[in-house]
């Protein structure tokens, strides 16, 4: 990510979830790898989230 000022644009905000999706994805995967079930699980949920917005900013949906 870069230093600069967060933009307002809402393609930023897609744009930042699916980034937030695939990290918290990764995250989980090796939290449970590692037996951390808790915070395998919060990750899960930080995923769940992220794709919700993602699910809102498609294309036809209003």
């Amino acid at each position: 990510m870069s230093g600069g000022s967060p933009g307002n644009e809402p393609g930023d905000a897609v744009d930042f979830a699916a980034y937030v999706a695939s990290l918290a994805a990764e995250l989980s995967r090796v939290a449970r790898g590692h037996r951390l079930t808790t915070l395998g699980y919060l990750l899960e949920m930080v995923l769940l989230e992220a794709r919700g917005v993602l699910r809102k900013a498609e294309p036809g949906r209003d």
